[in-house]
This record gives C-alpha cells, structure tokens and sequence, in this order.
C-alpha cells in the first residue's frame, strides 16, 4: 500500500519497514525514481556497456563487476563549474553517504557511510581514506582529507559496505582517490571567488612523453567564513610522476605539501544563540582562540612488476609528517602540540589465470607505523600555559589479507579473509599522576564472501557478507578523568553486515538498488562532561542495528542531458543501550537523517553547461535519548559554465549559486555537546565565479 505519508517496503528477512515522508515534493520525487527505474528494467539495453575500472577491492575489475555497493565520481563530476571549497562537493550523487562540516576547516570533514563516521568529533572516523591506494587513514582508524587538493583527483571510488576484509581497521566504507595520469601535456591556471571572503588560485601544469608522465600542482585557499571566528587558510602543493619501465613495469613516485596556518573554530551553538544571531561563534571559542595549525608532508612509491602474462607483484612505501597545533575552548590541557611520523608499506602478489573459471588471486601484507609525540599545555586566553600531558603514542598494525575471485558459470564468486594485529603503546614523560604509561593489544579476522549472478550482458544481481571492526584512536581512547594512559574501559566495536543489490551499467542508463542490514557490537559513541565543555570522550555501548535501501540512476536523455538522482533510507537504532540509569534501546541513532533524496538535472554541449540540483534531508536526532532533533531542509545549488577555444588555449567560465533558496540549515551537528550546544549553522544564499585558462604544450 501506497500513501502520500507512508511507503512500506519489505526488507531483509521479510521485516517491514514503514517509510514516513510527509513532505509532498519528496514523495513526488521518490515517486519520479521509482517509474524510472522500472522504465530502465524493462528497457531492452543492448548498448555499449560502460567500461569504468575500479580499482577499490585490490583486483582491477569493471564497475559492473564489483560484488558490493560502490559508486564512482569522474573528474568532470567533481571539477566542473564547483567551488572546490571541499571534496563533499561531488559526493552528493552517493546514495548511504551523509557529509557534514564543510564550512569548519578546524574540524574537517565528518563522512558517514550508513552512519559509520557520524559520531567523529574531528576528522574522519569508521571509513578508509586512500590515495592511489596509499593511505590517509591511520593504523588507529582516524583519517582526514585536508591534505588532498581536488584539481589532482581523476575519480573518486567510495564502496559503502564494510570492507575489513580488504583494508582491516575502520572499514565500515572505503573512499579511494585516484589521481590524474592524464596523458596530455597542458599548463593550467584556475582562479574561484565567492562570498564570505572565499578565493583559490591554482596553477597545474602536465607533461607526457613515451616513458614520463608527471603532473605537479600549487594550490592556495583563503575563507574568511560566514561566522564569526572562521577564518581559514590552506596552501598546498603536489606532484605525481610515472614512469614506464621495460616489460610494461612501472614505477610512481607521489608527494603533497600541506600548510594550513590558520583554521578558526567557531564552535556549536545553542538553539537560543541560533535564533538570535546564527553568524556568531561560542564566546568561550573565541575567548580561547580556538582553532588549529598544520603542516602535513606526504611521499609515496609504488612499483607494479608484471612477471608475466599470469603472475605480478606490487609494492609500495610512504612516510607522512605531520606537525599539528590547537587550541581547544577550556583552560586545563586545552592546548596540543602534536608531532606526528606515519610510515608503511605493503607488498602483493597477483595470480590471474586465463582458464574457463577466471580465478585471479591476491596475497599481501601492510605493515604500518604511528609515532605521535602528544603534548598538552594549559590554555590561558589563547595563550600558551604550564604543561599537563607529554607522552608518545606508538600505534603499529601489522596484517596479512588474502582474497580469491574466479566464475562458476554465470556466477562470479569473491572470497576475502584479513587478519590484523593492532598494538596501541603510550609512554608517559611527565610523571604528573606517577606512570601513566601502557599498552593494549587488539587483533582481529575479518572474512567476507559475495556472490555475484550476471542476469544479461550489461545488468547483474549481487548479495554479500562483510565485517568490519573499528578500534578507538588514540584521542579516543583519552581517560575521562583527564589523566594520561588509555581509557581501560574502551574497546574495538565490530560489525556485521548483508547486503542484495541489483546492477546495470550501459552508455544511456547506470543505476543500483541495494537492500543491506547491519548489526553492530560495542558501537563507540562520544559525550561531553562538565570539566571539558568542548571536548568529546567516548564509551562503547551493546548493541546497534542498521537497515536501509539505497536507489541511484544516472539517465542520459541524449548527448546533452542527463538526470541523475538518489534515494537512501536509513533506520538505525540501539538494540540494546543502557547508560547508567537510562535505558536508550529502540531510539534512533543519533547524527544520521531517516531519508535523503538528491536529484540532479545537467545539461552540456561542447560550450556550454548548466546543471541544478535539489537535495532533501530529514531531520536528524542529536542526542541518544532523541529528545532533540533537527527540522528536515531542502537544499538547491546551481552551477553554469561557458568554454572558449582559441588557438592553443582553452578558456573556461563558470559561475555558482550554493543554497538557492536561502534554506536555514546547519553544517555540523555535535552529538550530545554538553550545555545543548549542538548547533553550526551552515551560510545561507552564497554565490560564486571563476575562469581557468589551459594551454596545451607542444
């Protein structure tokens, strides 16, 4: 039965799930989604199937093929006509992907896949960030992007079911960028203005020969913020070089300096405070100086040795750097200075057989170094004070994985296993409260299996079982008491999870459905207490349990345009929750919107483009007892563009509009911020403008 104010769906293991939207248009929307779908599957697709490789699961393999849900963004979907403030800007086409903070580069992204990630006070928590499959997640699963400068970035992977079978710790979802090996010889300048004192200048130059590929970029970014207390300033460069050997080896070499001086944090607000003056910052935020300063210094090498046509081995080997300052809104240990060393590598080995079964097998190990000297000093007015924390952090995972793949008629069936040791070490230099010093050890085997059936040339069906464990990082596992050590009552919460989707992807149609439920033990959750207003601790609770579905299509009407929209509904909940006296099991997990609906319309030729889109997001509980929650917002951006030729040189202009029709709304939500203050309200009606001149090189 279908109403204006409720869908009922049934889900996995035939338990009903009743869908609330009381909004019209999004019922209209879903409703528009729905149709076209069945129109595609009806549809005879005997098209040329879209070629995209993946190369996210390890094994190189075409989209189509890929057993779990994943969705790839192109660079002309992440660069044209954007503002390039941050890289959520094209991920909104992911469905189970929810993004917040955009606007606080103190804090960085907060990316949730299926509310893996929601609960991150800072950084990125519960999903793998990688970068030509290094990675830009620590062995204690925290992770950040703001090393990472779009304009280097040719496509963006994100698989949204757990992967710890592929990648090990806080592999709730994965998020691969790959980097551009284009092919052409070109020098690029690019210059973006916008409100809010927003401006980027960036320089790209590419040359290719028969051997040499290599692409270095600069970047600038300055923000003054639609808040008070906002400011931000990031400078970046980058370089990527390739180099072809003999026998089709290959040898990368890549490398990004990132100077972040300046990074004000606001902070969150009250509801009160919002109603009364949205742009102002939390005055103990500023009377702190709140805020953070980086330098970050990555290199990375990878070789590709093919032994023959069956046989291939690759290694690689970074190091990254970071020297990290902030200033936190509370006087006791409210400054950090932490110097930070992160080295690894991993070695693989691929068998790739031509027989009737196709088996292609992968065996690897990572090996991988944290070293963090940790230092914390009393924040008077935004001033340094007396020292109250000096310890290192040492954090050392070590992991072996393995995954077969091969067909069995017209199944395609995947196997993974990975097995990670996890050593968590402090070393105490202070002595305040005697030896503060200690260890834990967690280690943990990750297995999946997925099983994927090809109904015709260009549409499968696939159904997998995946795991996932996240340990708490090293900020995480911080003593509520405000000592040293680690938290002793803090463990790794793991997770399991099935998913059925279905799969088509052709040069006029691409869409996916997929059902998935996912139930979780010992779930990290973070809170605030009264000594540290500002500061997030964190506790494990019993049990969660998510289920949801996730729709997409990508519809090209013909050559110049094409609607691309996505669906998720999520209904996350504490199967078992008790905190002290309250018992919170059956409430809805906070952070994470019921339904999300995005529809985009683009239009292009080979001079032109304009696209405009709508995204709808339900309300959001923020607090455990759901007592406190959000009102639903309906977002609109629009973006058009014009392109020139002349000569060698190719100019582009482009212009911007983000929150078309003025929609209040917040960009970040603190889940159960001390004092109510959970609030960061996002800029209202913002507009932006840029041009790029490129010149080809001879």
């Amino acid at each position: 039965m279908i109403s204006l104010n409720s869908l009922s769906f049934n889900l996995i293991k035939g338990k009903n799930i009743i869908i609330m939207i009381k909004n019209n248009a999004i019922f209209i929307s879903f409703i528009f989604l729905y149709v076209f779908l069945n129109t595609a599957l009806s549809q005879e697709l005997n098209n040329v199937i879209e070629e995209v490789i993946t190369e996210s699961t390890r094994l190189e393999q075409p989209l189509l093929k890929v057993p779990s849900s994943i969705s790839i963004i192109t660079k002309e979907e992440i660069e044209q006509g954007r503002q390039e403030i941050n890289i959520d800007e094209a991920l909104s086409v992911v469905p189970g992907l929810f993004i917040q903070n955009r606007y606080n580069f103190a804090q960085d992204l907060r990316i949730s896949i299926r509310g893996f990630g929601s609960r991150s006070s800072f950084g990125i928590r519960g999903i793998k960030i990688l970068v030509d499959g290094i990675p830009e997640t620590l062995p204690d699963g925290q992770g950040q992007v703001d090393s990472i400068d779009i304009s280097s970035i040719k496509q963006i992977e994100v698989i949204r079911s757990p992967s710890s079978s592929i990648y090990g710790n806080a592999s709730g979802g994965i998020i691969n960028f790959i980097s551009d090996d284009n092919i052409n010889s070109f020098l690029s300048t690019k210059f973006i203005s916008g409100d809010h004192g927003f401006n980027k200048k960036q320089i790209k130059i590419n040359k290719s020969s028969n051997k040499i590929n290599y692409s270095f970029g600069i970047a600038e970014t300055n923000y003054q913020g639609y808040r008070q207390h906002s400011q931000s300033t990031n400078k970046q460069f980058y370089g990527k070089i390739n180099i072809e050997l003999d026998n089709n080896k290959k040898l990368i070499t890549s490398f990004n300096h990132t100077n972040q001086p300046l990074s004000k944090d606001p902070g969150a607000i009250n509801i009160s405070q919002v109603a009364t003056n949205r742009k102002q910052a939390r005055d103990k935020n500023i009377l702190f100086d709140s805020g953070e300063e980086l330098k970050n210094n990555k290199f990375g090498l990878t070789f590709i040795y093919p032994i023959n046509k069956y046989h291939s081995i690759k290694s690689n080997i970074f190091n990254i750097s970071r020297d990290f300052k902030n200033k936190l809104p509370f006087k006791n240990g409210g400054s950090v200075d932490l110097s930070r060393s992160f080295s690894g590598g991993g070695l693989s080995y691929t068998y790739n057989s031509k027989n009737n079964i196709n088996n292609r097998l992968i065996i690897g190990i990572d090996i991988e170094n944290q070293n963090d000297n940790r230092k914390r000093y009393d924040n008077i007015n935004g001033v340094l004070g007396n020292i109250s924390l000096n310890q290192k952090e040492i954090v050392k995972t070590n992991a072996f994985y393995i995954r077969e793949e091969f067909n069995y008629n017209l199944f395609d069936i995947a196997l993974g296993l990975r097995n990670d040791n996890i050593s968590f070490i402090v070393d105490d230099y202070l002595l305040l409260n005697g030896n503060e010093s200690g260890k834990r050890i967690l280690n943990n085997t990750s297995p999946s299996i997925s099983i994927l059936y090809n109904l015709r040339n260009n549409i499968v069906l696939f159904s997998n079982l995946s795991t996932s464990f996240q340990t708490p990082t090293t900020t995480e596992f911080s003593n509520p008491s405000g000592e040293g050590g680690f938290n002793p009552n803090l463990n790794a919460q793991s997770s399991k999870n099935i998913e059925l989707g279905l799969r088509s992807s052709s040069n006029k149609i691409n869409y996916e459905i997929i059902l998935f439920k996912n139930k979780s033990i010992n779930e990290i959750l973070p809170y605030e207490i009264e000594q540290y207003p500002g500061r997030s601790f964190y506790k494990n609770i019993g049990k969660t349990n998510r289920e949801g579905i996730e729709l997409y299509s990508k519809y090209m009407i013909n050559d110049n345009f094409t609607i691309i929209s996505n669906y998720t509904f999520s209904n996350f909940e504490f199967d078992y929750f008790i905190d002290d006296t309250n018992d919170f099991s059956g409430n809805s997990i906070p952070g994470f919107p019921e339904n999300i609906f995005f529809t985009e319309f683009l239009y292009k030729n080979n001079s032109f483009f304009s696209s405009i889109d709508f995204q709808y997001v339900d309300k959001i509980f923020i607090t455990n007892n759901n007592a406190v929650s959000t009102d639903k917002y309906f977002l609109s951006n629009m973006r058009m563009g014009f392109e020139y030729k002349i000569d060698n040189f190719t100019i582009s202009s482009f212009f911007g509009i983000n929150n078309l029709f003025n929609q209040d709304y917040n960009s970040n939500l603190r889940i159960n911020a001390f004092g109510a203050r959970y609030y960061e309200p996002a800029p209202r009606r913002a507009t932006y403008l840029g041009i790029s001149v490129t010149s080809s090189l001879q």
